[in-house]
């Protein structure tokens, strides 16, 4: 069934033109042309973990940060069974790969507690470990720890709110743990963003100021939104893709990750403030992706997609559905149920019979 367009329908005209733009990219897939997907994107098939009640994605192919080649091995990523979290970076058939995951669900305003078993003050110099939440390079709450290839650098704690050129949205400090447990947290809020580290680990309350290694308030203007689409990241990785001096395998255990939702602002409880349709995540993808989008109010509601010829090859909902946040995955089938071809497609949000937004995504195998 072809995809309808109604000359008098400025949405459907706009769609059309959407899809029109990205046709050569179309006609290259068709002909197996290699399709590079830049250094920010994994053309890996998803391995999706659990830790601390929270579903996560194993990153895995070559992208940054680093850039650097990322493992979704269990010998890379893995859950003890006590429930830590182990991060590798090792080396792989003669190169070495590095460790991620990031949330599969948003996150929103909170405290965020990261419980961290590793003597981090001893971090090989070419070691960085990162604890933040990230919608895009200028959506972005950081702790991260390293010595930034330089082993005279004595401020490697940092706490950032990206953009970090930004005057006033960085705070550097010595870590001076002296323990191989720590407690590392920001209490993201509309109005501020309170960091702390501290030695031990703490749950629930605040140690005495003897414990604290470094604690910084953040009032700056970078302060993302809570409607940002921001995901919760733990990554493990080379500076500049530098091996580790000693060559050796280096491995960190992060023990707990506590999420505290201030009260009215959980994630399926807060209302959404408008339509939205969000991109698909992980993209390009391989067997299968998710879709999410936001409903502020009970709506008629047709997720579809599309391919490059505007040829719609598969609807993913078809509903009245009250307002909330909701996520689809699309598994690569079409409504025949066959697996759809390697290329790029398009899915769009209609709202009462009136397209709200449509974007592309890119299917790799």
């Amino acid at each position: 069934m072809n995809l309808t367009m109604n000359n008098k329908s400025r949405p459907g005209i706009m769609l059309l033109l959407y899809l029109l733009t990205f046709s050569n990219l179309c006609k290259l897939n068709a002909q197996n042309k290699a399709y590079n997907p830049g250094e920010n994107y994994s053309v890996s098939e998803s391995r999706i973990i659990e830790f601390s009640g929270i579903e996560w994605i194993v990153k895995s192919g070559y992208s940054g940060p680093g850039p650097n080649n990322f493992s979704d091995s269990e010998e890379s990523v893995r859950v003890d069974e006590k429930g830590g979290l182990h991060l590798k970076i090792r080396k792989i058939n003669g190169m070495w790969h590095c460790a991620e995951v990031y949330s599969t669900q948003f996150t929103n305003y909170g405290e965020h507690r990261f419980l961290i078993e590793g003597d981090i003050e001893q971090f090989d110099r070419n070691v960085v470990l990162g604890l933040f939440i990230y919608g895009d390079d200028n959506h972005e709450v950081d702790i991260e720890f390293s010595r930034w290839g330089n082993v005279a650098h004595r401020e490697m704690g940092s706490f950032t709110v990206q953009p970090y050129t930004i005057k006033g949205n960085t705070e550097r400090f010595q870590v001076n743990s002296d323990s191989v447990r720590t407690t590392h947290l920001f209490n993201w809020q509309r109005e501020y963003i309170d960091f702390s580290s501290f030695r031990g680990y703490y749950i629930g309350f605040e140690p005495p100021s003897d414990f604290l290694i470094h604690k910084w308030k953040y009032t700056g203007e970078s302060n993302p939104a809570g409607s940002d689409s921001l995901r919760i990241h733990i990554n493990f990785w080379l500076f500049s893709a530098n091996s580790p001096v000693n060559e050796n395998d280096i491995e960190i255990i992060i023990t707990q990750f506590i999420r505290t939702f201030d009260t009215g602002v959980d994630e399926k409880k807060q209302q959404p403030e408008e339509f939205r349709l969000n991109q698909n995540f992980p993209n390009p993808f391989n067997s299968g992706t998710r879709i999410g989008y936001e409903l502020p109010e009970s709506a008629n509601v047709e997720l579809v997609i599309y391919n490059c010829l505007g040829e719609k090859i598969r609807t993913l909902v078809r509903d009245t559905q009250p307002a909330d946040y909701y996520t689809v995955k699309w598994d690569g089938q079409n409504d025949r149920q066959t697996g759809a071809a390697n290329g790029l497609y398009f899915y769009s949000l209609r709202v009462n019979q009136k397209i709200i937004q449509t974007k592309k995504m890119i299917l790799l195998k």
